[in-house]
């Protein structure tokens, strides 16, 4: 098994244009690598629970 990591940058640049024009662009990013949700590689996040619906089929509680 690897351990996850996560990526994280960010960078911002600055154009003068015209004595009184600047243009600023700026951006951030993430990578996350080897990252997994709940109990392992094989959880599956779309299970449906009984939170809120307890007289709703199971199908309808799927989150997606």
């Amino acid at each position: 098994m690897r351990l996850p990591t996560v990526d994280a940058w960010n960078a911002t640049f600055q154009h003068q244009l015209t004595p009184t024009i600047a243009v600023e662009v700026a951006y951030v990013g993430n990578k996350g690598t080897h990252v997994f949700v709940g109990e392992g590689p094989d959880y599956s996040f779309n299970e449906p629970t009984l939170e809120g619906f307890p007289d709703v089929s199971q199908n309808e509680r799927r989150p997606f």
